[in-house]
């Protein structure tokens, strides 16, 4: 299985995003690895992958981090994927 040293797994790993939000941040994650971009939201990895698929909600901070590095709009995780 090919994966990617700062990803913690294979590249393009399917976890289905649950809002706008998560999937910018996909297209991220797809260029830059799932450990990276957490890393630069100041989360766990896993953290991440529950914001994503929904598990989680995000709270403030965690929209707050997304605006402040990747410019992702805070209403981006209450908006559903058109």
């Amino acid at each position: 299985m090919a994966g990617n040293a700062n990803s913690g797994g294979p590249r393009g790993s399917a976890l289905p995003p649950a809002n706008r939000a998560a999937a910018q941040l996909l297209e991220r994650i797809a260029r830059d690895g799932l450990r990276a971009v957490a890393r630069e939201l100041g989360v766990d990895h896993s953290t991440l992958a529950r914001l994503i698929s929904g598990e989680r909600r995000a709270t403030y901070d965690h929209r707050a981090a997304a605006l402040a590095r990747y410019r992702i709009a805070m209403s981006a995780w209450d908006e559903p994927i058109r």
